[in-house]
């Protein structure tokens, strides 16, 4: 009889229970704020440490809700911030890495423009600065400028109407300058090493490419004009009017194109000492065959 009642309230029981767990399985929407809501404070609560400098704990922080929050958007801007807290410590190494991970795990982004540049600029930071106990920049290492110079190139050809473009325009312009200064360095070393061939190779590079700086470019374009000259000087006899052209041609350009640089004046004055250029043969009149002469007139006919 007992065992009756005992069974009895089971149906009941499973009634009382029914309501909780519909409510439950229906109620997602609060389980979806909490859910938000908590990845929120655990970024806010982050961006507290990084706010005073306490990188170290930020990224501890930030790691957390790049894990634990992936499928929020706060774990986005965690992956940044994370850059971000490294840049501001001078990793620029792990910066880039990370600044580079975020633009290539998440392309469409509204962020991927700003780690981009952020790119650049951690290279930029790496170019060694000039200080009185070390050598110039132009006598170092470029590999950093050239880093430097190809991230912040992609980034103003991808965003040239960015906010950042300014700035990244400014930075390709001063990393042009030092890639030039550096090639003027060697030019000048292997021409003081008289090894004219070697030097020409290098003023040629900075004529080519460079002519958006005029005080390098002209320096360089006088050293190619005396270069063309001595190799013309030594070199074997079917090589000298080709070198002297060039040097001719040279000269004339560094007039035409900065005719009010010192550098033009040097050049008028070597350009007065070259050879004049050979006069190409004149060619041979052409020979005119005589016109066929006229038939012999037909005999009369007798009447």
């Amino acid at each position: 009889m007992l065992e009756s009642r005992r069974l009895a309230w089971f149906p009941l029981l499973a009634l009382c229970l029914i309501p909780p767990l519909v409510g439950q399985g229906c109620g997602s929407a609060p389980v979806e704020a909490n859910y938000a809501d908590s990845a929120r404070a655990a970024y806010d609560e982050a961006m507290e440490y990084f706010e005073d400098e306490d990188y170290l704990e930020a990224v501890k922080r930030l790691t957390t809700v790049k894990n634990k929050y992936a499928y929020s958007k706060y774990a986005a801007l965690a992956e940044l911030r994370i850059a971000d807290a490294y840049y501001e410590q001078e990793k620029w190494v792990e910066a880039i890495d990370a600044y580079r991970t975020f633009a290539q795990s998440r392309p469409n982004h509204a962020d991927v423009p700003y780690a981009l540049w952020r790119v650049g600029r951690s290279y930029f930071e790496q170019i060694p600065s000039d200080f009185f106990i070390l050598p110039p920049v132009h006598e170092r290492d470029p590999a950093a400028t050239k880093d430097t110079l190809r991230a912040l190139n992609t980034f103003v050809e991808r965003y040239p109407d960015h906010e950042q473009t300014p700035d990244a325009r400014e930075r390709i312009l001063s990393c042009r300058r030092l890639l030039a200064d550096q090639e003027l360095y060697v030019a000048r070393f292997y021409m003081r090493q008289d090894r004219p061939v070697s030097a020409r190779g290098r003023l040629e590079v900075i004529v080519a490419q460079y002519a958006d700086l005029p005080d390098r470019w002209s320096e360089a374009a006088l050293r190619l004009v005396r270069v063309y000259m001595e190799l013309a000087a030594t070199s074997p006899a079917a090589e000298v009017d080709e070198l002297n052209a060039k040097a001719r041609q040279m000269a004339m350009r560094l007039i035409q194109d900065q005719p009010a640089a010192t550098e033009s004046e040097e050049a008028r004055d070597l350009l007065a000492t070259l050879p004049a250029p050979p006069t190409p043969p004149a060619s041979a009149s052409p020979v005119v065959a005589d016109p066929p002469s006229a038939p012999p007139p037909a005999p009369a006919s007798g009447g």
